[in-house]
């Protein structure tokens, strides 16, 4: 058996960090578009909030199911509207979270060697980690849920109590 036989072709090593460099690009994009998916959710927490505010309550279209009056039976759908926003932010937020974990491994794989601090993939990986902090994007989740609950809940209670 010949020494040849126990090492890897370096065609095999530039494929591999290949492929891991689109993976990371992709994982990246798939990252930055779970963030903004979270963000919308809380655009449209918004809107249905200033929807509440400007509009008559409740609605003449909602009417009332039984001895339920309409208002009752709009603060209920609303409120089920709103878990379901709040469950589609928690959703996406676990979503960016598993990919920026998933980037981090990535980013960890193509530096083979242990990095030096001034090497090109240190600064690469000090780069995005700074850029994807994973416990300030925990913190900026929660701050997205938090917003959103106390808009909803203004909303809600200025219209069921004015």
């Amino acid at each position: 058996m010949s020494n040849d036989d126990n090492k890897t072709p370096q065609k095999d090593i530039n494929v591999n960090e290949e492929l891991a460099k689109e993976l990371l690009a992709f994982k990246g994009q798939y990252h930055n578009h779970k963030e903004s998916m979270a963000h919308a959710g809380l655009v449209v927490q918004i809107a249905i909030f200033s929807w509440i505010m400007l509009n008559e309550w409740p609605p003449k279209w909602v009417p009332p199911f039984g001895s339920i009056s309409n208002k009752l039976v709009a603060i209920i759908g609303l409120s089920l509207i709103w878990v379901l926003l709040i469950l589609y932010i928690l959703w996406q937020l676990r979503n960016r979270k598993i990919s920026a974990r998933q980037v981090n491994d990535l980013i960890k794989a193509l530096a083979v060697e242990p990095p030096s601090e001034c090497s090109r993939e240190m600064r690469l990986y000090k780069t995005v980690m700074d850029q994807m902090d994973l416990s300030n994007g925990e913190k900026s989740g929660t701050y997205l849920i938090v917003l959103g609950i106390v808009i909803m809940s203004i909303g809600i209670v200025i219209r069921t109590f004015c």
